[in-house]
């Protein structure tokens, strides 16, 4: 059985193609045991979460990278983010019975979304049309588009664990290089959800490209976290109007503020949001 909540990256020594491997159990079970998904939505949840593994890996900043559905006629909302050190989250709001449906009718009109979001220098985000068949498919439109480079994703889950199968050239790689995408799409496609789940990350590359030279480098870890505090809580209590807060206290007692992510709850009472500042204001 392979080692979960780890990704592989790997590349080709002759061709200028890169991929990764990941296997995620825990933080999977993390993200779904917050809220009583339906099944559809628990699988594509865990399909963006194996997603924005493999994507995370590639950048190469400081800061964090985001997958965000929105706007399906089911499914308003999907986000799930991961830092540079490999530490994800993620939640999904959806709409309505949807144990029977396919991902196509719950995202119906809906977009895919990736942000990349360095700490020292711009965000960018990248949008297109959620028209494809599944997740992966949409994943390999993106990148297409936004990035002119050929990708392949292919994302699969089981009740406990995900996995993600990484696939792109190389921004240098030459018309030969790019001649040989069709056959490694093809052996690609070949790798079965038990297979990339349950096997060891080397057997998997070795079964898939047992014809080319491959070089495989040391694993990463990948876990839950949510950096959610008191103190951001306490922040954004304070974005609102002191008379709402004012409102709250005196019907509620306190103002609480619940992390959506991690379901952390932060409570504040009158003492903490009006006491007085050294100025003689309040802190608000």
């Amino acid at each position: 059985m392979s080692a979960s909540d780890q990704l592989t990256r790997f590349s080709f020594a002759s061709y200028a193609y890169r991929g990764e491997i990941v296997v995620l159990e825990k933080c999977y079970q993390e993200v779904l045991n917050r809220y009583q998904y339906p099944k559809p939505i628990a699988k594509l949840l865990g399909e963006a979460i194996a997603a924005i593994a493999l994507i995370g890996s590639t950048v190469k900043f400081k800061g964090k990278v985001s997958l965000q559905l929105q706007g399906g006629k089911h499914l308003p909302l999907l986000f799930v983010e991961i830092n540079h050190l490999g530490q994800l989250r993620g939640l999904a709001h959806w709409d309505g019975d949807v144990d029977e449906m396919n991902f196509q009718t719950i995202t119906q009109g809906g977009t895919l979304a990736i942000n990349l979001m360095p700490e020292k220098t711009q965000s960018y985000q990248g949008i297109v049309a959620l028209e494809e068949a599944d997740l992966a498919s949409c994943l390999n439109q993106y990148f297409r588009q936004s990035e002119q480079l050929t990708t392949g994703f292919w994302l699969v889950t089981s009740e406990h664990r995900v996995g993600g199968l990484f696939l792109q050239e190389f921004p240098n790689a030459t018309e030969e290089d790019k001649q040989l995408w069709p056959e490694l799409e093809l052996l690609s496609s070949t790798v079965t959800a038990e297979e990339l789940i349950d096997l060891p990350t080397e057997t998997i590359i070795s079964r898939l490209y047992a014809e080319y030279d491959i070089q495989v480098f040391e694993s990463s870890v990948i876990e839950f976290n949510c950096p959610c505090s008191e103190q951001k809580a306490f922040n954004s209590v304070m974005m609102l109007a002191e008379q709402e807060i004012k409102q709250i206290l005196a019907e509620e007692g306190r103002v609480n503020s619940n992390c959506e992510f991690c379901r952390a709850e932060y409570s504040f009472d009158e003492d903490v949001l009006l006491k007085p500042t050294n100025n003689g204001h309040h802190a608000h």
